[in-house]
């Protein structure tokens, strides 16, 4: 009699369990959809910059060969730098935060990664000081001849929003190369004045602040890509001027 009577409850827990796993994969079915949204989305944004390569039309490829214009990308940079490294930026965060889908998810995460890639060299790209070559033809043959240093794009951008400006550049990406003057420690804290390397215009400053599990050393050249802080906080902590523009790093900083 008595196991009669607990066949309704054990079936009642049953399925309360059952739901309840239910429940759980379709939030995670939901997250998942919602994470896929996210991503298409900024993709959308950054997409628009590119244009197909006109060399592998857009395969990447050109007689089985990757393609040398586009490196495999199949397509090529033609938008604003600032617009760029502005969405880069929130791709990673992105990318941060679904890093637990990614994980599980080979597939979604090796593409997530290679676009990560793309953004990332196309920044690279026009980050230093360059390098102006022009093309002679000799002989029916290509040669190119000597040409001078000049800025990156992204050295010019980050000269102008380190600049006194009446649009504040708080939230703004920034990629430059530059060299270390000092490490400046508080609070167990460490940041990194830098001077930002330019070829045709004067050099400017801003603060680095230095991941913690991560070592910099003075007086060596450094890439930075990263967003501009309120600083606020920062710039009392260690007693900097207050216009002094203040970087938190992002993936690909070196």
């Amino acid at each position: 009699m008595s196991g009669m009577l607990m066949r309704p409850f054990v079936l009642a827990g049953l399925v309360a369990l059952l739901a309840a796993g239910t429940s759980m994969a379709q939030d995670e079915a939901q997250a998942r959809r919602q994470a896929l949204k996210e991503f298409r989305t900024a993709e959308k944004t950054l997409d628009k910059l590119y244009h197909k390569c006109p060399d592998c039309k857009g395969r990447g490829k050109v007689k089985e060969r990757t393609c040398r214009k586009c490196e495999g990308a199949g397509k090529l940079f033609d938008g604003d730098y600032q617009i760029l490294i502005d969405n880069y930026l929130a791709y990673c965060d992105l990318m941060e935060k679904h890093d637990a889908l990614l994980a599980d998810d080979k597939k979604l995460g090796d593409r997530i990664r290679a676009n990560q890639s793309l953004y990332l060299r196309t920044i690279r790209s026009q980050t230093g000081p360059q390098k102006t070559r022009k093309r002679v033809m000799r002989g029916g043959e290509a040669h190119y001849t000597r040409g001078e240093k000049v800025d990156g794009e992204y050295n010019k951008l980050a000269r102008k929003l380190t600049g006194v400006t009446k649009e504040s550049p708080v939230g703004h990406g920034i990629a430059f190369e530059g060299n270390v003057l000092r490490i400046l420690t508080a609070d167990e804290r460490s940041l990194a004045e830098v001077r930002i390397q330019t070829v045709s215009f004067a050099s400017r400053i801003c603060y680095v602040l230095v991941p913690p599990d991560v070592r910099w050393a003075e007086d060596v050249k450094v890439r930075v890509i990263g967003k501009i802080l309120d600083g606020a906080a920062e710039r009392k902590a260690f007693e900097l001027d207050g216009q002094a523009v203040v970087v938190t790093p992002y993936h690909g900083t070196e």
